[in-house]
Protein backbone atom coordinates (compact mmCIF):
# COMPACT_ATOMS: atom_id res chain seq x y z
CA UNK A 1 0.00 0.00 0.00
CA UNK A 2 1.12 3.52 -0.72
CA UNK A 3 -0.31 7.07 -0.40
CA UNK A 4 0.72 10.08 -0.49
CA UNK A 5 -1.81 12.06 2.16
CA UNK A 6 -0.13 13.19 5.06
CA UNK A 7 1.49 16.74 5.34
CA UNK A 8 0.10 17.31 1.78
CA UNK A 9 1.41 20.87 1.08
CA UNK A 10 -0.50 21.00 -2.31
CA UNK A 11 -3.61 20.35 -4.12
CA UNK A 12 -3.74 19.99 -7.79
CA UNK A 13 -6.32 20.32 -10.29
CA UNK A 14 -7.03 17.63 -12.96
CA UNK A 15 -6.82 20.51 -15.60
CA UNK A 16 -3.39 20.88 -14.35
CA UNK A 17 -1.98 17.40 -13.85
CA UNK A 18 -3.41 16.62 -17.48
CA UNK A 19 -1.81 19.33 -19.34
CA UNK A 20 1.71 19.16 -17.24
CA UNK A 21 1.49 15.33 -17.99
CA UNK A 22 0.02 14.95 -21.12
CA UNK A 23 -2.90 12.41 -19.91
CA UNK A 24 -6.24 12.66 -21.09
CA UNK A 25 -9.19 14.18 -18.72
CA UNK A 26 -12.73 12.28 -19.62
CA UNK A 27 -15.01 15.00 -18.91
CA UNK A 28 -13.01 17.51 -20.05
CA UNK A 29 -14.76 19.59 -18.17
CA UNK A 30 -13.98 18.33 -14.77
CA UNK A 31 -10.66 20.29 -15.22
CA UNK A 32 -11.45 22.44 -12.52
CA UNK A 33 -11.67 19.55 -9.74
CA UNK A 34 -8.86 19.24 -7.44
CA UNK A 35 -7.66 16.93 -5.70
CA UNK A 36 -5.64 16.84 -2.27
CA UNK A 37 -3.77 13.55 -2.08
CA UNK A 38 -3.24 10.38 -4.13
CA UNK A 39 -3.49 6.77 -3.12
CA UNK A 40 -2.33 3.61 -5.57
CA UNK A 41 -4.58 1.03 -2.81
CA UNK A 42 -8.33 1.68 -2.63
CA UNK A 43 -8.15 0.75 1.03
CA UNK A 44 -5.95 4.15 1.61
CA UNK A 45 -7.83 6.66 -0.49
CA UNK A 46 -9.11 9.79 1.36
CA UNK A 47 -11.68 12.13 0.88
CA UNK A 48 -10.22 14.58 -2.26
CA UNK A 49 -8.24 11.81 -3.23
CA UNK A 50 -6.86 10.71 -6.78
CA UNK A 51 -6.79 7.19 -6.75
CA UNK A 52 -4.04 5.42 -8.88
CA UNK A 53 -4.02 2.03 -8.69
CA UNK A 54 -0.88 -0.19 -9.60
CA UNK A 55 -1.41 -3.16 -12.13
CA UNK A 56 -4.89 -4.01 -13.44
CA UNK A 57 -7.68 -2.46 -12.16
CA UNK A 58 -11.74 -3.88 -11.67
CA UNK A 59 -14.46 -2.44 -11.26
CA UNK A 60 -15.38 -3.11 -7.70
CA UNK A 61 -12.05 -1.54 -6.63
CA UNK A 62 -13.08 1.69 -8.70
CA UNK A 63 -16.36 1.55 -6.99
CA UNK A 64 -14.64 0.99 -3.49
CA UNK A 65 -12.29 3.95 -4.20
CA UNK A 66 -15.54 6.19 -4.93
CA UNK A 67 -17.30 5.09 -1.93
CA UNK A 68 -13.78 5.83 -0.26
CA UNK A 69 -14.31 9.82 -1.22
CA UNK A 70 -12.42 9.45 -4.28
CA UNK A 71 -12.45 12.56 -6.73
CA UNK A 72 -11.41 10.73 -9.62
CA UNK A 73 -9.10 8.21 -10.79
CA UNK A 74 -6.13 7.82 -13.46
CA UNK A 75 -6.71 4.46 -15.69
CA UNK A 76 -5.07 3.26 -18.42
CA UNK A 77 -5.72 4.30 -22.13
CA UNK A 78 -6.98 1.08 -22.98
CA UNK A 79 -10.08 1.67 -20.66
CA UNK A 80 -11.04 4.65 -22.96
CA UNK A 81 -15.04 4.66 -23.20
CA UNK A 82 -16.16 3.64 -19.91
CA UNK A 83 -18.96 4.63 -18.00
CA UNK A 84 -17.57 6.20 -14.65
CA UNK A 85 -19.11 7.72 -12.27
CA UNK A 86 -16.13 10.28 -11.30
CA UNK A 87 -13.79 11.95 -13.42
CA UNK A 88 -10.56 10.03 -14.89
CA UNK A 89 -7.56 10.63 -15.67
CA UNK A 90 -6.74 7.95 -18.78
CA UNK A 91 -2.78 8.12 -19.44
CA UNK A 92 -0.08 5.01 -19.37
CA UNK A 93 2.46 6.99 -17.27
CA UNK A 94 5.95 5.94 -16.59
CA UNK A 95 7.79 5.38 -12.90
CA UNK A 96 9.33 8.75 -13.52
CA UNK A 97 6.18 10.72 -14.13
CA UNK A 98 4.15 9.31 -11.01
CA UNK A 99 7.22 10.26 -9.41
CA UNK A 100 6.46 13.86 -10.22
CA UNK A 101 3.64 14.04 -9.75
CA UNK A 102 3.79 12.62 -6.40
CA UNK A 103 6.49 14.89 -5.46
CA UNK A 104 4.35 17.79 -6.94
CA UNK A 105 1.49 16.57 -4.66
CA UNK A 106 4.01 16.57 -1.70
CA UNK A 107 5.70 19.59 -2.02
CA UNK A 108 8.68 18.70 -3.71
CA UNK A 109 10.68 17.50 -0.33
CA UNK A 110 13.10 15.33 -2.25
CA UNK A 111 14.51 18.76 -3.90
CA UNK A 112 14.51 20.40 -0.47
CA UNK A 113 15.76 17.82 1.86
CA UNK A 114 19.92 17.22 2.03
CA UNK A 115 19.17 13.15 1.22
CA UNK A 116 21.87 10.07 1.98
CA UNK A 117 21.50 7.31 0.32
CA UNK A 118 22.72 3.77 1.81
CA UNK A 119 23.55 0.89 0.07
CA UNK A 120 25.26 -3.12 -0.03
CA UNK A 121 24.47 -6.42 -0.67
CA UNK A 122 22.97 -7.11 3.22
CA UNK A 123 19.95 -5.25 4.05
CA UNK A 124 20.84 -5.85 7.39
CA UNK A 125 24.51 -3.92 7.19
CA UNK A 126 22.55 -1.72 5.21
CA UNK A 127 20.23 -0.17 7.86
CA UNK A 128 22.83 -1.01 10.46
CA UNK A 129 25.03 1.94 8.61
CA UNK A 130 21.64 4.09 8.20
CA UNK A 131 21.24 4.08 12.24
CA UNK A 132 25.27 4.83 12.72
CA UNK A 133 25.12 7.74 10.11
CA UNK A 134 21.89 9.30 11.20
CA UNK A 135 23.24 8.94 14.83
CA UNK A 136 26.19 10.89 13.52
CA UNK A 137 24.61 13.40 11.61
CA UNK A 138 23.01 14.28 14.69
CA UNK A 139 26.02 14.38 16.57
CA UNK A 140 27.09 16.99 14.04
CA UNK A 141 23.63 19.00 15.09
CA UNK A 142 21.82 18.25 12.29
CA UNK A 143 17.84 16.98 12.98
CA UNK A 144 17.82 13.86 11.30
CA UNK A 145 14.97 11.38 9.78
CA UNK A 146 15.54 7.71 8.49
CA UNK A 147 13.91 5.25 5.81
CA UNK A 148 14.70 1.94 7.04
CA UNK A 149 12.56 -1.11 7.13
CA UNK A 150 14.29 -1.63 10.36
CA UNK A 151 12.42 1.82 11.59
CA UNK A 152 11.32 5.11 10.01
CA UNK A 153 12.11 8.19 11.73
CA UNK A 154 11.21 12.04 11.73
CA UNK A 155 13.63 13.04 14.41
CA UNK A 156 11.97 11.00 17.42
CA UNK A 157 8.90 10.10 16.03
CA UNK A 158 8.04 6.78 14.49
CA UNK A 159 6.61 6.94 11.01
CA UNK A 160 4.30 3.70 10.54
CA UNK A 161 4.39 1.87 7.18
CA UNK A 162 4.77 -1.33 5.40
CA UNK A 163 7.23 -2.06 3.83
CA UNK A 164 9.17 -2.31 1.02
CA UNK A 165 7.71 1.49 0.40
CA UNK A 166 7.00 2.51 -2.77
CA UNK A 167 6.81 6.00 -4.30
CA UNK A 168 4.01 7.67 -2.87
CA UNK A 169 5.27 7.02 1.04
CA UNK A 170 8.48 8.10 0.26
CA UNK A 171 7.50 11.35 -0.68
CA UNK A 172 4.54 10.98 2.23
CA UNK A 173 7.39 10.38 4.71
CA UNK A 174 10.21 13.40 3.28
CA UNK A 175 7.43 15.53 3.31
CA UNK A 176 6.83 14.88 7.40
CA UNK A 177 10.55 14.99 7.62
CA UNK A 178 10.16 18.47 6.37
CA UNK A 179 7.38 19.63 8.06
CA UNK A 180 8.68 18.27 11.40
CA UNK A 181 12.07 20.48 10.60
CA UNK A 182 14.17 18.02 9.23
CA UNK A 183 17.11 18.69 7.23
CA UNK A 184 18.81 15.66 6.41
CA UNK A 185 17.36 12.38 5.70
CA UNK A 186 19.04 8.86 5.18
CA UNK A 187 17.94 5.96 3.52
CA UNK A 188 18.25 2.28 3.24
CA UNK A 189 18.52 1.38 -0.50
CA UNK A 190 17.59 -2.16 -0.25
CA UNK A 191 14.85 -4.31 -1.17
CA UNK A 192 13.23 -4.80 2.11
CA UNK A 193 12.92 -1.33 2.58
CA UNK A 194 12.80 0.50 -1.11
CA UNK A 195 10.32 -1.35 -4.07
CA UNK A 196 11.94 -0.58 -7.48
CA UNK A 197 11.48 3.19 -8.61
CA UNK A 198 10.47 4.23 -4.56
CA UNK A 199 13.16 7.10 -5.01
CA UNK A 200 11.88 8.81 -8.21
CA UNK A 201 12.11 12.34 -8.24
CA UNK A 202 14.51 12.16 -5.33
CA UNK A 203 17.65 13.85 -5.80
CA UNK A 204 20.40 12.31 -4.04
CA UNK A 205 23.39 14.15 -2.52
CA UNK A 206 25.50 11.80 -1.12
CA UNK A 207 25.29 8.14 -2.17
CA UNK A 208 27.32 5.31 -0.03
CA UNK A 209 27.81 1.55 -0.60
CA UNK A 210 28.45 0.04 2.72
CA UNK A 211 31.44 -2.43 1.64
CA UNK A 212 34.80 -2.14 -0.04
CA UNK A 213 34.47 -2.12 -3.83
CA UNK A 214 37.15 -3.37 -6.20
CA UNK A 215 38.88 -0.85 -9.17
CA UNK A 216 36.04 -0.48 -11.62
CA UNK A 217 32.99 -1.06 -9.38
CA UNK A 218 31.83 2.31 -8.15
CA UNK A 219 30.18 3.01 -11.28
CA UNK A 220 28.80 0.12 -11.89
CA UNK A 221 27.09 -0.29 -8.10
CA UNK A 222 25.66 3.35 -8.81
CA UNK A 223 23.75 2.63 -12.13
CA UNK A 224 22.25 -0.42 -10.48
CA UNK A 225 20.88 1.40 -7.64
CA UNK A 226 19.92 4.56 -9.58
CA UNK A 227 18.20 1.97 -12.44
CA UNK A 228 16.09 0.26 -9.86
CA UNK A 229 15.25 3.25 -7.32
CA UNK A 230 15.30 5.83 -9.82
CA UNK A 231 16.86 8.69 -8.13
CA UNK A 232 18.40 11.87 -9.74
CA UNK A 233 21.57 12.67 -9.02
CA UNK A 234 24.00 15.94 -10.27
CA UNK A 235 26.37 14.62 -12.64
CA UNK A 236 29.34 13.56 -11.16
CA UNK A 237 28.23 11.97 -8.24
CA UNK A 238 30.76 9.51 -6.88
CA UNK A 239 29.98 6.83 -4.98
CA UNK A 240 31.41 6.90 -1.41
CA UNK A 241 33.16 3.48 -0.35
CA UNK A 242 34.85 2.20 2.98
CA UNK A 243 38.01 3.46 1.85
CA UNK A 244 41.16 2.41 3.47
CA UNK A 245 42.17 5.87 2.71
CA UNK A 246 41.36 6.99 6.02
CA UNK A 247 44.03 7.30 8.21
CA UNK A 248 43.04 11.01 9.89
CA UNK A 249 40.28 9.29 11.37
CA UNK A 250 42.85 6.59 12.84
CA UNK A 251 43.45 8.25 16.37
CA UNK A 252 39.49 8.63 17.14
CA UNK A 253 38.38 5.79 15.91
CA UNK A 254 41.22 3.32 17.95
CA UNK A 255 40.53 5.39 21.32
CA UNK A 256 36.70 5.59 21.03
CA UNK A 257 36.41 2.79 23.85
CA UNK A 258 38.49 -0.13 25.29
CA UNK A 259 37.17 -2.95 23.42
CA UNK A 260 38.03 -3.60 20.23
CA UNK A 261 35.14 -3.90 18.08
CA UNK A 262 36.21 -3.60 14.10
CA UNK A 263 32.43 -3.37 12.95
CA UNK A 264 31.65 -0.56 14.89
CA UNK A 265 34.51 1.26 13.84
CA UNK A 266 33.71 0.31 10.20
CA UNK A 267 30.53 1.59 10.27
CA UNK A 268 32.19 4.96 12.23
CA UNK A 269 34.59 5.40 9.67
CA UNK A 270 31.96 4.93 6.74
CA UNK A 271 29.87 7.73 8.25
CA UNK A 272 32.53 9.69 8.52
CA UNK A 273 33.49 9.65 5.33
CA UNK A 274 29.64 9.88 3.85
CA UNK A 275 29.21 13.40 5.89
CA UNK A 276 32.58 14.23 4.68
CA UNK A 277 31.13 13.61 1.00
CA UNK A 278 28.62 16.32 2.03
CA UNK A 279 30.75 18.74 2.06
CA UNK A 280 31.01 19.10 6.33
CA UNK A 281 34.94 20.15 7.19
CA UNK A 282 37.61 18.38 9.14
CA UNK A 283 37.37 20.06 11.89
CA UNK A 284 33.88 19.53 12.46
CA UNK A 285 34.13 16.26 12.18
CA UNK A 286 36.57 15.92 14.92
CA UNK A 287 34.97 17.92 16.95
CA UNK A 288 31.57 15.51 16.18
CA UNK A 289 34.04 12.18 17.10
CA UNK A 290 35.61 14.05 20.44
CA UNK A 291 31.69 14.30 21.48
CA UNK A 292 31.26 10.68 20.98
CA UNK A 293 34.23 9.97 23.06
CA UNK A 294 32.88 12.72 25.59
CA UNK A 295 35.91 14.54 25.01
CA UNK A 296 34.09 17.60 24.08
Amino acid sequence: MSMVNEAISKRLTLGAIAGRYGFELDPPYARSVSVTSLADDPNDVRPGALYVPKGPVSKPQLEQAQFAGAYAAMLPTHMRGGQWDIPVLLADPSAAQIGRLASQMAGDPGTVLAVFVVCGEQPDESQAQVDRLAEFLHTLGNPVGRLSASGSLSLERPLSFSYPLGVFDVQRALSICLEDGVNAVVISADDQTLGADALQAVNVDVLGCARQLKDGQAAEVRESAQARYGFTAKEGLKLTTLSPNVSWLAPFISNRNSVADPQADRRLAFAVSMAYAAGVKRSALHTALRMEQGDA
